[in-house]
C-alpha cells in the first residue's frame, strides 16, 4: 500500500509495468482473468480509492485520484530505477579497469538523482530516456474498465510522459465541445437522476434483501454466479454517499481542456468497446478520438462491459500485442472491428 491506495503486484523482476484499473463499485478482482495471464510483467491491480482495501477520507474525485496515480507510478519508477543501477553500480564495482570506474561513477550520480529529488522533480527525469536506455523503463503501460478507464483519460491527457501505452474500454464521457447552457441542462438531468436513484433506493432497495441487490449487480454486469460472493462484499463496503458521489463524477467527466494539453503528443491509446454496450459509450468512444487524434478505436463483437472476464481470451490477446508492438493485427480476429471516426 502507497498513500493509502491498496494493491496487489504479481513479477516485480520483469522489466515492463503494467497498471490495472478497475470500474467503479467492484475492485481489483474483476481482473482475475488477467492475474495468470501477464506473468511476464510487472503487474499492478489497484483498488480505486473509496472502493475496495483503499478507503481514504477525503472525497472521491477523478482529478484527485489522477493525483494520487501519478505519485503512485513515479514511486513504483523511482523504486525500480534505483534497483537497476544499484545493480549495475555493484557489477561495475566488482571490476577494476578505469572504464568501469567511470561507468559506476555515472551510476552513482544517477541513483544521487532519484534520492535527492521529490515527485515534481522526477517527472522531468522521467522525460529524459538517458536515465536507461530504453525508453520503457521510464514508463508504464495502463489497462482501465469504465471509471479505471476515465483516470487513464485524464492522467495521459495531463502527464503522458510517464505512459508507454493506454488501454481503455467501457468508457463514458460528456461532450468537451457542448456550450455552457447544454451542460447546465445536462448536469440537471444528471442530478434528477442521482436524486431518482437515491429515492429508489430509500423506497425499494432497502426494503429488499442484500441478496436480491447482489442479483441485480450480476444481471447488469452480465457475469456468472460464481462471482456473487466479490460482488456482496463490494456492496457491502462501500458507503451509499460515496457511491453516489463516485457516480456523479463518472457522469459529470469530461477531458480537460484540450487547448491547455498535449493530447496529440500521445500516440499510444487503444479504446475498446462492446457492441452490447450502452449507446452513450459507443459515443464516448468518438468524443476519446476528437480529442485524441490518434488513439485506435475497436469494437468487440457482441461483448458487455466486463467482457475481460467474460471473453477474457478476447482481452487478454488484444492488450498484449498492443502493449509489445503498439498496433493491433485485425486478420486474425473476427470478433474485432476498427473503427473510423
Amino acid at each position: 500500500m502507497i498513500n493509502n491506495i491498496y494493491f496487489e503486484e504479481f513479477g516485480e523482476n520483469n522489466p515492463e509495468i503494467i497498471i490495472f484499473l478497475h470500474n467503479k463499485m467492484m475492485s481489483n478482482w474483476i481482473f482475475q482473468k488477467q492475474k495468470d495471464f501477464f506473468k511476464n510483467f510487472h503487474c499492478i491491480f489497484i483498488d480505486i480509492p473509496h472502493h475496495g482495501k483503499s478507503q481514504l477520507n477525503e472525497p472521491f474525485s477523478i482529478n484527485n485520484v489522477t493525483e494520487l496515480l501519478k505519485d503512485l507510478i513515479i514511486d513504483i519508477l523511482t523504486i525500480k530505477n534505483k534497483n537497476i543501477i544499484d545493480k549495475e553500480y555493484n557489477l561495475n564495482n566488482d571490476l577494476n579497469n578505469d572504464d568501469n570506474i567511470n561507468n559506476s561513477d555515472k551510476y552513482v550520480e544517477k541513483l544521487n538523482i532519484f534520492n535527492n529529488n521529490k515527485n515534481n522533480d522526477i517527472l522531468n527525469i522521467f522525460k529524459d530516456n538517458s536515465i536507461n536506455n530504453e525508453s520503457k523503463k521510464n514508463k508504464v503501460n495502463l489497462i482501465g474498465i469504465d471509471i479505471g478507464g476515465q483516470i487513464i483519460l485524464n492522467l495521459i491527457a495531463i502527464y503522458p510522459e510517464l505512459v508507454n501505452t493506454a488501454i481503455v474500454s467501457g468508457v463514458n464521457l460528456k461532450d468537451n465541445s457542448n456550450n455552457e447552457i447544454n451542460t447546465n441542462l445536462e448536469n440537471k438531468k444528471i442530478g434528477y437522476l442521482l436524486n431518482a436513484l437515491n429515492q429508489c433506493k430509500t423506497d425499494i432497495l432497502d426494503k429488499k434483501n442484500e441478496n436480491f441487490i447482489v442479483r441485480g449487480y450480476l444481471a447488469e454486469f452480465g457475469i456468472e454466479k460464481k462471482h456473487f460472493n466479490e460482488i456482496k462484499e463490494a456492496v457491502n463496503i462501500i458507503d451509499q454517499n460515496n457511491l453516489i458521489n463516485i457516480t456523479e463524477e463518472s457522469l459529470k467527466y469530461k477531458l480537460p481542456d484540450k487547448n491547455n494539453l498535449k493530447y496529440n503528443k500521445f500516440s499510444s491509446l487503444l479504446v475498446l468497446y462492446g457492441t452490447k454496450e450502452y449507446p452513450k459509450v459507443k459515443n464516448s468512444a468518438k468524443i476519446i478520438k476528437m480529442s485524441f487524434s490518434n488513439a485506435k478505436v475497436y469494437s468487440v463483437y457482441r461483448a458487455i462491459h466486463l467482457w475481460n472476464l467474460i471473453n477474457y481470451k478476447w482481452f487478454n490477446e488484444i492488450a498484449i500485442e498492443y502493449i509489445e508492438n503498439k498496433k493491433i493485427n485485425i486478420d486474425n480476429k473476427q470478433y474485432l472491428e476498427k473503427v473510423d471516426i
